[in-house]
Formats: C-alpha cells, sequence, structure tokens
C-alpha cells in the first residue's frame, strides 16, 4: 500500500485557478480633473474698467466690477486668477487717499468671510494689506509723532 505525501501544492494550483479577475477601479467625482476656464482676458478688461473707475473716484464701483469675477474665479477654484482679482480689490482699497483705511478694512473682511473662500487668495491679501500698507503706515506713523 502506498501513502501518497501531500505538500500543499496542489491547494496553492487549485487557489490560483479560482482567482477572479479584479475589478476595475471605480471613479469617484474627487478623481476628475474638470478642465478650468481660462479668465486672463476677463480680469484683463475688468482691471482696466475698475482702474479706470478708481481714477475717477468711483472706488465703489471699481470694486463692484470686479467683484462678480472673484466671485466666478472663488467658484471654479481657480486659485491663481482668484488671487489676482482680490490683490488688485486690495490694491484699490489701500491706494484710495478719500477715507483712509476704513474702506480697505471692511472689503478685506467681506473677502475673507465669503463662503467657500480660497486659501490662498485670502492669505496673499492679508499678507498683501499688513506687510506693504499697514505696517508702511505705522512706520511713516511714527516718523511723523517722533
Amino acid at each position: 500500500m502506498e501513502i501518497e505525501k501531500d505538500d500543499g501544492n496542489e491547494k496553492k494550483q487549485n487557489n490560483d485557478d479560482k482567482k477572479k479577475p479584479r475589478k476595475k477601479r471605480e471613479i469617484n467625482s474627487w478623481d476628475i480633473k474638470v478642465t478650468k476656464k481660462d479668465f486672463t482676458q476677463e480680469i484683463d478688461t475688468a482691471i482696466e474698467k475698475a482702474d479706470a473707475l478708481a481714477k475717477n473716484g468711483n472706488l465703489k464701483d471699481a470694486v463692484a466690477a470686479l467683484l462678480p469675477l472673484e466671485k466666478a474665479t472663488r467658484v471654479a477654484q481657480d486659485s491663481p486668477a482668484c488671487s489676482r482679482v482680490v490683490l488688485h480689490i486690495t490694491t484699490l482699497c489701500f491706494e484710495d487717499p478719500t477715507d483712509g483705511f476704513e474702506t480697505a478694512i471692511a472689503t478685506v473682511t467681506m473677502l475673507a468671510k465669503r463662503r467657500s473662500a480660497l486659501q490662498t487668495p485670502i492669505l496673499k491679501m492679508v499678507q498683501k494689506g499688513r506687510y506693504t500698507y499697514i505696517c508702511s503706515a505705522i512706520h511713516v506713523h511714527y516718523l511723523i509723532h517722533d
């Protein structure tokens, strides 16, 4: 009588034959890369229009001309374009000589509190407002009063 020796190779071969083919990975909505709209021309024309309005003394109209474009770039999640618009709004407000920093601070606060605001444009806006305008104004204040 012969005794069969079982080394387990037979089981491994059977398991390999029974493997199911892998499922294809499902594509999630966050994996899909959506091509962004190019806002370059729209931003250029809106900035020119806003500059012209600001030179004529219509700061509120200049900011109002840029706000719809800010919303469009924010909704499209286009951070570089949104940064460009937000920084120009900040520049217009801080460089307006009529009411000091009142309009500028109100505008910066309004832009920072927007729903679904992008982090990069807000960070750049706050940094520019702080380091370019507010720190220089404090420095000038100390030079005048010393």
